[in-house]
């Protein structure tokens, strides 16, 4: 299993929006990051198109319709995520497009419109987005979702449970993994992948 360029673009995409959701500007009571989301679910999670406090006239993120703001409350532009990210714009749209229609991000359309998250960058794993950006990230085929993927020695194979823990762990790493915590990370070292 190799994560390709999709995946890897869908995730630096969602950093890049979470590092703009409102209140990740810092400090130590920083309520995106520390898993509060007021009008949240059990979850965490506000749902696309509706506000914390169930009212149509107010965005997730507590802006109104249409309002962009530097701190990042609103929608943002494609081309201004392609800049920063060094994606073309074209292949951005259609990482955008497979993130909408998994739920992850919100689209508008218009002068003001754009994209943005739907919840909190703790309320998103890793997992999650890749898994919306490359579909399976089974180790094996024989792993893999769908009819017809299993192997006609799948009774007999040796190997099967060492791909199945396998599979396993790996989910159980990038599910792990939020938006926030990768932001956390970051802040700490002051660069990425410092730590290596």
């Amino acid at each position: 299993m190799m994560i390709s360029s999709k995946g890897r673009y869908a995730l630096r995409v969602m950093l890049d929006m979470a590092e703009r959701y409102p209140d990740t500007g810092g400090g130590e009571d920083n309520r995106a990051l520390h898993g509060e989301n007021p009008g949240a679910d059990e979850n965490n999670k506000v749902l696309c198109g509706e506000s914390r406090d169930g009212g149509a006239d107010k965005l997730p993120h507590g802006g109104k319709p249409g309002e962009v703001t530097p701190g990042g409350d609103g929608y943002m532009r494609l081309n201004e995520i392609a800049a920063r990210q060094g994606i073309s714009k074209k292949y951005l749209e259609s990482i955008m497009t497979v993130l909408t229609k998994s739920g992850l991000v919100e689209s508008a359309v218009g002068k003001t419109g754009g994209y943005r998250l739907c919840r909190a960058p703790d309320g998103y794993t890793v997992g999650e987005i890749l898994r919306a950006a490359e579909g399976s990230l089974a180790p094996v085929s024989c792993l893999e979702d769908g009819a017809g993927h299993k192997c006609a020695d799948a009774c007999i194979c040796y190997t099967l449970p060492f791909w199945y823990g396998l599979e396993k762990r790996i989910n159980e790493y990038i599910d792990s993994y939020t938006l926030a915590d990768i932001l956390r990370e970051k802040g700490n070292t002051g660069c990425a992948g410092c730590n290596q």
